[in-house]
C-alpha cells in the first residue's frame, strides 16, 4: 500500500515530514501527535499554539484530516525540529485551560453536560468567529447528566469527564454501558462529542483475520474483579458479584451516596462494567486506520478465547520514511492504577 501523508501548520504544508506517531488513547484522554521533520529551519518560537492539520493519504488521497491539533511544544536539533500536538479538547483541558469556578453565586443548575460545554465553549473558547472546538454533533446523553448542585473548581472537560465516570446506561444490564467524550475530524474543524459505548452486538465496523487485515496480536487476560469496596463518608460496604476464578481480587470505590441502596446499585453496576473488560488485545493491523474509538472489530485468528466482536478502545500509527504500522488496543480500557487493587 502506498503512504503519502500531509502536514499542514496553519494550513501551510511542511513538505519535510519525516516520521510521526498518532495516538488515539480513548478514556476520555487527548489524542496526540508527535512529528518530526527533516529540517530545522522552521522558527519554533513561532510555532507555539499552532493549528496542525494530519493527512493520513493512506492508499488514496483524504479529503479531510484524520488529526487536527493544537502544537503544546518543539524541540530541535541541528538537522531536524519536532512538535508534539495535543487534540483541541486542549481549549477546556489541561494546564492552559481555564479554571472554573462553580459556587452558590455563580453556577450551572439546571443545565445538562452538553448545555455546560456549549456555553463554556460559546464564550470562552470559540470567539471573532473562529471556531477552535465544533459543536456541530454535541448531543446530550440518552442518559442525562446534568450540572445541577455542582459547586468545584476544575477545567470544564475535568468536571464533565469525571460525571460521565460515574454514569452507565442500566437498560441492559448484563452489560451496562459508559459514556466518553471524544474528537470528531468535520471539513472544517474538529467537533467536540459525548459518545456511548456500543453493545457488543452492534454490527461491526471492521472484521480482522489471519488472513485478511491480522499481522500479529498479543493477548493478556487480566484477573476478574468479583468484589468491590464501597466507601461512602463514614460508610462503609463490600459487594461481591460471581465467584472468585483467579483468586481475590477487588477494586476499591470512594463516592458519596444518598443511601446505601443507591451505593448497592452504583457498585453492581460498576462490578459488570469492569468485567467486560478482562481482555487485553493488542492487534498490529494492515487496514482499520480510519476507526473511530468505540467501533465493534470482529475478530477471527483462530483462538476461541478471543474470536468476536470486540470495542476498539485505542488505535496507534507511526509512519517513518515510507513505512506505516497500526496498533489497535480492543477490549481492555484504560484504568486507572487506583481504580485496580490486588487483595490477598
Amino acid at each position: 500500500m502506498l503512504y503519502s501523508p500531509q502536514i499542514f501548520i496553519e494550513g501551510k504544508e511542511i513538505l519535510e515530514l519525516q516520521q510521526f506517531t498518532l495516538t488515539f488513547q480513548g478514556s476520555n484522554q487527548l489524542n496526540t501527535l508527535n512529528a518530526t521533520f527533516s529540517t530545522p529551519d522552521l522558527d519554533k518560537n513561532a510555532l507555539f499554539g499552532k493549528k496542525v492539520e494530519l493527512f493520513l493519504n493512506c492508499g488514496t488521497q483524504d479529503n479531510m484530516p484524520i488529526y487536527r491539533g493544537i502544537i503544546k511544544n518543539i524541540s530541535s536539533s541541528e538537522t531536524s525540529l519536532s512538535i508534539q500536538c495535543l487534540d483541541p479538547r486542549t481549549y477546556i483541558s489541561g494546564n492552559d485551560a481555564k479554571t472554573l469556578v462553580i459556587s452558590d453565586e455563580d453556577n450551572y443548575d439546571g443545565y445538562t453536560a452538553a448545555q455546560f460545554l456549549r456555553h463554556v465553549i460559546d464564550n470562552n473558547i470559540n470567539k471573532n468567529n473562529v471556531t477552535n472546538i465544533g459543536l456541530d454533533f454535541l448531543i446530550d446523553t440518552d442518559i442525562l447528566i446534568n450540572m445541577t448542585g455542582v459547586r468545584e473548581t476544575g477545567k470544564p472537560l475535568d468536571l464533565i469527564v469525571s460525571r460521565l465516570d460515574d454514569s452507565v446506561d442500566e437498560a441492559t444490564q448484563d452489560e451496562p454501558l459508559t459514556f466518553v467524550t471524544d474528537i470528531v475530524e468535520g471539513p472544517n474543524y474538529s467537533n467536540l462529542v459525548i459518545v456511548k459505548q456500543k453493545p457488543l452486538t452492534t454490527p461491526s465496523s471492521l472484521n480482522l483475520s489471519l488472513h485478511d487485515g491480522v499481522i500479529d496480536y498479543t493477548y493478556k487476560r487480566r484477573p476478574t474483579p468479583t468484589s468491590v469496596d464501597i466507601t461512602s463518608g463514614d460508610r462503609f460496604s463490600s459487594i461481591q458479584l460471581g465467584s472468585p476464578v483467579h483468586g481475590p481480587f477487588s477494586v476499591e470505590l470512594s463516592k458519596e451516596f444518598s443511601d446505601p441502596a443507591e451505593a448497592q446499585k452504583f457498585g453492581i453496576l460498576h462490578l459488570k462494567r469492569l468485567q467486560q473488560q478482562i481482555d487485553e488485545i493488542e492487534i498490529t493491523a494492515s487496514k482499520g486506520h480510519y476507526c473511530n474509538l468505540e467501533s465493534i472489530i470482529d475478530i477471527n485468528v483462530d483462538s476461541p478465547e478471543i474470536d468476536g466482536p470486540h470495542r476498539l478502545v485505542s488505535k496507534n500509527i507511526s509512519y517513518n520514511s515510507g513505512s506505516m504500522s497500526l496498533q489497535l488496543g480492543l477490549n481492555k480500557r484504560p484504568i486507572k492504577v487506583s481504580e485496580f487493587l490486588s487483595k490477598a
